[in-house]
């Protein structure tokens, strides 16, 4: 009876011990797909926000008729990194009627 309880117990600790180390390396290989790149935010030259405000300026017509698309996100959210940052962007959207589509750097 002893060697039955022991082989048992034996047993099952092994098959736990195989599942928490899968359960482990699974879970590192999950942290690893969702580690972000560098820490911080992304630093934008003024030259970059040059071409970004540019670029927002070419889509402007499009962007001030009633029911025009969207900014992308990915230019919006460089838009108002280089407006929290830029002086001179900001004075240029300003001067537009495109700040409208930033209310944060009013």
């Amino acid at each position: 009876m002893r060697a039955y309880v022991l082989g048992s117990m034996m047993l099952w600790s092994a098959f736990f011990l195989i599942w928490y180390l899968l359960t482990l390396y699974t879970a590192s290989n999950d942290l690893e797909e969702i580690r972000p790149g560098p820490a911080g935010a992304t630093v934008v030259s003024a030259s970059q926000c040059g071409v970004e405000l540019a670029a927002l300026l070419a889509m402007g017509d499009k962007l001030l008729k009633a029911g025009g698309p969207e900014v992308p996100a990915d230019l919006r959210a460089n838009i108002e990194h280089c407006i929290s940052l830029d002086a001179a962007s900001r004075d240029t959207l300003m001067k537009t009627q495109l700040i409208r589509f930033f209310p944060a750097a009013r």
